[in-house]
Formats: C-alpha cells, structure tokens, sequence
C-alpha cells in the first residue's frame, strides 16, 4: 500500500463517497487521499503502464502542488503518456487535442476535487478515431513526441 495510511477527518476535508456505476452510492472511505504517496514517480508511471492505463501528471501548471511547482522542469525522459494542462492555461494557450507540450501531448479536464467541478470544463474532441479509453490511449502515444 502506497498511502501513508492516515484516516480522513471528514469535518476538514470532507466525506469521500464512493458510487457504483448507476451513480448510487456504495460506500464512504475513510482513508485520507490527499496525501502523497510512498512511491518514486518512476515506479507509479511504472506500475499505471503495468495495468495497461495512462500515466498524465495532473495540471502541471499550477502554482501549488503541481509537477512544475514541485521540480522546476518537465523532464523529456519522463514516460507520461501526455500531460494535463490547467483549464486557464487550456484556453489561453488556445490548446487543442494533439497539441504537445514539452514533448509530452496536452489534455486538459474538469478538476474533479469536488463532485461540483466535475463536468465544468472539457476539452472538445474533434478526432473520430477517439472513441474510448483504449483509442485515447493509442493516439496519445503517436503524438508523444
């Protein structure tokens, strides 16, 4: 287990609620997850491509707690599958579906720390061979440059 395992103070930060896929809720996790792992980021890049998913550090941009703000740079030698944009830098970049950035190809998302973010922005999807997570997958890697 990679989480330091610290119980969640739902006063603080919240009840974390888990839904089944018809959106019913199944459960509440008592386990804080906004805390950072006890894994290198090599080996979490590593392990995500073992379950065959995409690695994307999240909204590299930021001024806090983001990749950038935590190392200074973007490194090339990195194995990310993209990258994800802020949806302020999304659009004042005028960024779209296959655009790269630092080498890595650029998606941006809602913010999804609270259920009411979910949705709020995503980025339109102009390209017909994407049609799920596997097709996503596939066109990230021909666009990594």
């Amino acid at each position: 287990n990679y989480l330091p395992g610290k119980k969640n103070n739902s006063r603080i930060f919240g009840h974390q609620i888990y839904y089944n896929p018809k959106g019913e809720i199944i459960g509440i996790d008592d386990t804080l997850r906004q805390v950072a792992l006890n894994i290198g980021l090599d080996n979490l890049v590593d392990f995500i491509h073992r379950i065959e998913g995409i690695a994307v550090p999240a909204h590299i941009d930021k001024n806090r707690f983001s990749l950038l703000s935590q190392l200074g740079f973007l490194d090339r030698e990195a194995n990310y599958d993209a990258v994800e944009a802020s949806k302020f830098k999304w659009r004042k970049e005028k960024f779209q579906l296959g655009d790269t950035w630092g080498g890595f190809p650029v998606i941006a998302g809602s913010d999804s720390h609270g259920v009411e973010d979910i949705g709020l922005f995503f980025m339109e999807d102009n390209k017909e061979e994407i049609k799920d997570f596997l097709s996503l997958r596939d066109f990230l890697k021909r666009n990594k440059q």
